[in-house]
C-alpha cells in the first residue's frame, strides 16, 4: 500500500535486516509467515538513532512475544504472534489494538503471498470499524464520504488514546501528506466494505452492524484496558503508559500545529470546528 512512499535505500536496509533476522531465528523454515514494518523508516524520517519496528506474523508460534536486537547500528524491535492471534486482535480486539493498531499506520509487507496485504487491511478495519461508526454518527443521517471515514478512523484513534495525536503529526507534516491521504482514501472505504462494516450507495457510504452506546463503551473500555496490559507485558514494565507519553511527545512540540492538525481531520470527518 505505502510502498510507493519508501526510497530504494530504505526498503533496502528492510529487507536486509529481515533476512538476517529470519536466518538467525529460523524465520526461514516458516512457508506462511509475513514481515510488516511501520514507522519511521516506511515514509524516510528515520535518522541515525531511530528504531527499526518490525511485526512478524506466522503460524508457528503459541503466544506473543517482544525482541529487540540491533541492525547495522540501528535499535531494532520485533513483534512476533501467530496468525489466529493478529486476526483475534482486528477481530475480537484481543489486545486492544496493540498489533493491528500498528498496521493503521503506513507500513510496508514483506510476504511471498500477495493475499497477507488484504489480510493486514482487513484486521486493521475490523479493529478500528466499531469506533470510526461512532464518530461518523456524528454526521447525522447523511452518506459518507471516503474522506469522512478516513478521518473517522484517525479520530477514532484520537479517541481510543490521545496521545496518538503526536504520533500522527509525522504524517500530517509530511512533504507527501496529500499522496498519504489520498491513499487511504483509496484502500480503507473498501477494505470497510470488504469487511461488511461500511456498505456503498453510488455516492457515498453508510456504516454497517454499528453497537450501540452502551455497548460501544464497554468495548471502548475493554480494549483501553488490553492495550495497555499487553504493552506493560510485553515491555516488563508498569510504567508503559508513561513511556508511551513521553516518547509521543517528541514528535509535536508545538500545541498550536497540533491544533490546526485536528482541526484538519474534524473537517475532512465533515464535523467542523465545533464539534
Amino acid at each position: 500500500m505505502y510502498k510507493e512512499f519508501i526510497s530504494p535505500t530504505s526498503y533496502e536496509f528492510i529487507s536486509r535486516s529481515v533476512s538476517k533476522i529470519s536466518l538467525e531465528r529460523h524465520f526461514e523454515q516458516e512457508e506462511r509467515g509475513f514481515w510488516v514494518c511501520y514507522g519511521s523508516f516506511v515514509l524516510n524520517l528515520q535518522n541515525e538513532k531511530s528504531d527499526l519496528d518490525l511485526l512478524y506474523v506466522c503460524d508457528n508460534i503459541d503466544s506473543v512475544g517482544r525482541i529487540q536486537s540491533e541492525f547495522e547500528g540501528h535499535p531494532v524491535t520485533l513483534y512476533i504472534l501467530s496468525r489466529k492471534e493478529f486476526i483475534a486482535d482486528g477481530e475480537a480486539k484481543k489486545y486492544g489494538g496493540y498489533f493491528s493498531g500498528k498496521v493503521l499506520n503506513p507500513h510496508i509487507v514483506i510476504s511471498k503471498n500477495d493475499a497477507d496485504q488484504d489480510l493486514i487491511f482487513r484486521v486493521a478495519c475490523e479493529f478500528i470499524a466499531d469506533f470510526a461508526s461512532s464518530i461518523g454518527k456524528q454526521r447525522g443521517a447523511k452518506l459518507s464520504t471516503s474522506a469522512n471515514l478516513v478521518a473517522d478512523t484517525i479520530l477514532a484513534r484520537f479517541h481510543i488514546c490521545p496521545w496518538y495525536a503526536n504520533y500522527f503529526m509525522r504524517y500530517f507534516n509530511h512533504p507527501r501528506f496529500s499522496d498519504l491521504w489520498r491513499r487511504m482514501e483509496e484502500t480503507i472505504p473498501q477494505t470497510l466494505i470488504a469487511t461488511k462494516r461500511v456498505s456503498s450507495h453510488g455516492n457515498g457510504y453508510s456504516y454497517l452492524n454499528t453497537p450501540g452506546d452502551d455497548e460501544l463503551h464497554l468495548i471502548l473500555i475493554k480494549s483501553i484496558a488490553r492495550f495497555w496490559s499487553t504493552g506493560s507485558y510485553l515491555h516488563n514494565s508498569p510504567y508503559f503508559l508513561d513511556t508511551y507519553i513521553q516518547k509521543s511527545d517528541q514528535y509535536c512540540k508545538d500545541p498550536k500545529a497540533l491544533a490546526e492538525m485536528k482541526l484538519f481531520v474534524k473537517k475532512m470527518a465533515g464535523l467542523g470546528a465545533n464539534k
